[in-house]
């Protein structure tokens, strides 16, 4: 069952868009990338303890997964994660730090 979840979750994290917008032709393109997956509780249970993050923003895309960005206030360390309706999670990415020269806290509702 685990690994049909991954490879459910696999593939809604194929990336396809196709735009035209200013003659500036976006292909389709498919992306694939080794992911950290577990259950929701226990991913963001590891980011809080283990990283130091907390989640600063979320949204529901089209697909009507959830989509959250947690970030390490300290470092500026952050890692986005997707989560199914069965609330299985995957890390997307992740950074060391945000580079951001602004304060994480004034920016985020």
């Amino acid at each position: 069952m685990k690994y049909i979840l991954i490879g459910i979750v696999a593939g809604f994290l194929s990336f396809a868009f196709h735009v035209k917008a200013q003659d500036i032709d976006i292909q389709q393109r498919t992306y694939t990338k080794g992911l950290l997956c577990a259950n929701h509780p226990d991913l963001i249970n590891n980011l809080n303890t283990q990283h130091s993050q907390a989640r600063k923003w979320w949204a529901i895309n089209s697909e009507k997964e959830l989509v959250e960005l947690f970030v390490n206030n300290e470092s500026g360390a952050w890692t986005l994660i997707i989560t199914n309706g069965e609330k299985f999670s995957c890390a997307l990415i992740g950074g060391a730090n945000s580079g951001a020269n602004y304060d994480i806290e004034s920016t985020i509702q």
